[in-house]
Order: C-alpha cells, then sequence, then structure tokens
C-alpha cells in the first residue's frame, strides 16, 4: 500500500513538474519575443563577363547580411536544395520564371533571388606627359527580387546600386606605387552590396518605425547597426487610414503625413537613436511613426512597388501636398 501511495506521489510531482516548465518556456517565449518570418536566398546568377563565382560569393554575403538584420530566420543553404528538389526545379528562378507554384513550403515566409548585372571598374585612370594614375571607381549592379514562398507573389523588385574607389596605382618615369589591391576593393564592395540589398528586403518587411520618443526629445528607432549608421538623415511619416480597391478588396495606399526630419545619433546591435533636425519637433512624432532614410542610403533603381509601396512608387496630392503611399 505504502509503494502504491509513494508510486502515486512521484507521479503528481513529475506532473507539476511538467507544468511548472511548460508555464515557465512559455512565458518565456512570450517575453523575449515572437517568432521571425523565414527567409531563404536562393540562385543569384550572373550576366555578360561577370565571374560566376561572384554570384556564389554574393549569395553567402547577402545570407550574413540578412542574419545582421536581426528580422529573419535564414534558412540554410542545404535545406533550400532541398526545397527546390521536392518542387522539381534546381532554382529559385527555374521555380517562379517555370510557373511553379510556391505554395504549401511549410514555414517559409520568403524567398530571394535575383543577377549580378554590373561588376568592375566604371572609370579608369588618367595619363599625363609621363605621369600616370590608375585606379578610378568600381560599380556592382544587382536586380534582385523577393516573393512570398506562399504565394509566388512577388514583392520586391528592384536594382540595387553600389560604387566604390579602385585602388591607386601612381607612375612617374617608370617608379610606380600602389595602394589597396582591386581584389580587397572589389570583396568590400560586394560586401557593401549585400549589406544594402539585406536592408532594401527588411525595411520592404518591416518599416523603420519610431519605437517611442524620449522625454528629452530622443527618438528611439527598430534598427540597429545593422542597417542605420550615425549621421544618416531620415523622413518620418504618420500613416492615415489605408484605402482599398472597391472591386478586389486590395489595399492600394495611404495617406501620409511629413511630421519630422531627424539624423541618428547613436546605434547599438538592436536599435537606434536620432534627434530632431532644426525645424522639425520631435513632440510632433507619435510612436510607430514610418521613417525613411533620405541622406546616407543606398542608391537604387525602383523596377516596381516594394511591400506597402514604400519607395518611389509614392506621390505627393495635389491640393493638400500630403503623400500617398502605394501600397
Amino acid at each position: 500500500m505504502n509503494l502504491i501511495k509513494k508510486s502515486n506521489d512521484n507521479s503528481f510531482a513529475v506532473l507539476l513538474l511538467i507544468v511548472i516548465s511548460c508555464i515557465t518556456f512559455g512565458w518565456a517565449s512570450v517575453a523575449y519575443g515572437v517568432e521571425k518570418p523565414q527567409i531563404g536566398v536562393g540562385d543569384i546568377v550572373v550576366v555578360d563577363d561577370v565571374p560566376g563565382q561572384t554570384g556564389i560569393d554574393f549569395a553567402a554575403m547577402l545570407t550574413t547580411s540578412l542574419v545582421k538584420t536581426r528580422k529573419f530566420d535564414v534558412i540554410e543553404r542545404a535545406r533550400l536544395k532541398d526545397i527546390f528538389k521536392e518542387q522539381g526545379v534546381s532554382t529559385l528562378s527555374g521555380m517562379v520564371d517555370g510557373g511553379v507554384k510556391l505554395g504549401g513550403i511549410s514555414g517559409v515566409g520568403y524567398l530571394v533571388y535575383g543577377s549580378i548585372t554590373q561588376f568592375g571598374k566604371s572609370s579608369e585612370g588618367v595619363a599625363l606627359q609621363g605621369l600616370s594614375i590608375g585606379g578610378g571607381a568600381m560599380t556592382m549592379g544587382v536586380d534582385i527580387k523577393l516573393v512570398d514562398a506562399q504565394t509566388g507573389r512577388t514583392l520586391v523588385a528592384e536594382t540595387v546600386t553600389h560604387e566604390a574607389e579602385s585602388s591607386q596605382n601612381i607612375s612617374i618615369a617608370g617608379l610606380s606605387t600602389q595602394s589597396n589591391s582591386d581584389s580587397s576593393v572589389a570583396g568590400d564592395l560586394m560586401r557593401a552590396t549585400a549589406t544594402d540589398v539585406a536592408n532594401l528586403i527588411s525595411t520592404s518587411i518591416f518599416p523603420i518605425k519610431v519605437v517611442v520618443v524620449q522625454k528629452d526629445g530622443t527618438v528611439i528607432l527598430n534598427y540597429g547597426d545593422g542597417v542605420l549608421e550615425k549621421g544618416m538623415v531620415l523622413e518620418v511619416y504618420d500613416v492615415g487610414e489605408g484605402f482599398k480597391d472597391p472591386d478586389t478588396g486590395e489595399v492600394l495606399g495611404a495617406e501620409e503625413t511629413l511630421v519630422a526630419t531627424i539624423e541618428v545619433s547613436q546605434t547599438t546591435t538592436k536599435f537606434s537613436k536620432a534627434i530632431a533636425l532644426e525645424g522639425s519637433d520631435a513632440s510632433l512624432i507619435s510612436n510607430g511613426s514610418i521613417s525613411r532614410i533620405v541622406e546616407g542610403g543606398p542608391e537604387r533603381d525602383k523596377k516596381q512597388g516594394s511591400l506597402f509601396g514604400l519607395g518611389s512608387g509614392d506621390s505627393d496630392d495635389q491640393d493638400t501636398g500630403k503623400k500617398i503611399s502605394n501600397m
């Protein structure tokens, strides 16, 4: 009888421990945030005379840059290959361009693919009466697409370009000196472009927003040093009620009002601080307002409106002067 009672007591203790553990870990998951959407980087192809290895290296750098945004769980390349195999194709571009439906990929939110259209020197050095100065500038151009893995819908289609100064080679009467090598400059250029692309993707899905305005007027933003840098200038907008297409129900856009211009004063891993510039009043900024980089950001040539219409798809109302965001 005592053995049975003892056994029951042990069972109750184990059950109680399990319940306490579930509650503890449940609260922990709430406290430390919600699950991040998964994203995978597909094939980055090259065109014309761009070396084939460039696409492979760029895909790896883009994967790292997406991780640094802290907005996604990035899928390993090996897992992506398994996904492509399940869909009966070898590449992501083959899936999309071939009309293969992407729906049903368990746990995957977004997929990225694209092509490198330019990578090399965009300007050369000069020579004059025995003095030659080599170098110039190097440019990288990438056509990038972001698709919804469940519907196959293209959310972002843009061209991102980045330019960097090439190595300097000075020659006078046969004597020459050379600064940093072209290979080093090329690597830095590729890494900077990957950062630009990752920031474009993350801010298209999760716009830069005001978390809170502190009592001293300091503006806290929801992105850290993976996206923002000290000295960047942003415009802050209050977003009004959205409007829908009466036939399809699709959200077409929302009216936006420019309320302030701010400059990033400090960045951390998870968030950044900014101050209102002269002529702007931080007290007019509401929590949750959308912010857009206007100085210090990457050069972009938008081909198609991005998700939520953030960017150059917007227009101004001729009567009120207010911005209309094309969603």
